[in-house]
């Protein structure tokens, strides 16, 4: 929802929704082509990934000139089920499902109009954390994802557009991304 402002100078909302995904997966010493309904119901894996997801958000129109925003939003992405075959299969941890990758997101960000509009100044900056972090790995016969992992994304840019006189734009750019892998561990599926 929102929440009006009488003046109009900070406007301000948040939300909430909930998200729901399903999956299984049948037994991984049976291939595709020959699971029937009968093996899919008796060896089926089952996971359900459900979330609240919240967000928040407001915008200052400081001055005729300037403004101000900040928002907050989560989100994340489905956990799943490995994918191979191997008749010689002992691992059980083939069936086992990997959890959902869930993400934090925050921006900041301040636009200005200087000098009698003849100067625009940008600023953003934004903080992103994936914990977890799913990391995916093709193997041999084997697809899979772990998601023991965080991480997190965090940037500025800078963008400034300057008329100094009639028929002249200079426009100028920053942009500075620091993106890594805060810990994950390798698994090796054949163990």
């Amino acid at each position: 929802g929102s929440f009006p402002n009488p003046n109009q100078q900070i406007q301000s909302g948040c939300g909430m929704k909930y998200r729901d995904l399903y999956g299984y997966t049948s037994d991984p010493t049976v291939p595709v082509f020959q699971t029937t309904y009968s093996t899919l119901d008796t060896n089926r894996t089952e996971d359900d990934w459900g979330r609240f997801l919240p967000s928040a958000g407001f915008d200052w129109e400081i001055t005729d000139s300037n403004s101000l925003a900040f928002n907050f939003s989560s989100s994340f992405k489905a956990g799943g089920f490995p994918l191979g075959y191997d008749p010689n299969l002992t691992n059980a941890s083939l069936r086992l499902s990997y959890p959902a990758e869930e993400v934090k997101s925050y921006e900041f960000s301040l636009k200005n109009q200087l000098l009698e509009d003849k100067l625009q100044l940008n600023f953003a900056a934004f903080w992103t954390d994936y914990d977890p972090f799913q990391i995916c790995q093709l193997a041999g016969p084997f697809f899979f994802c772990e998601g023991d992992g965080s991480a997190t994304s965090r940037g500025v840019e800078v963008e400034i557009s300057a008329s100094p006189v009639e028929n002249l734009t200079i426009n100028g750019h920053f942009n500075f991304l620091d993106a890594k892998i805060d810990s994950f561990a390798i698994v090796n599926p054949a163990q």
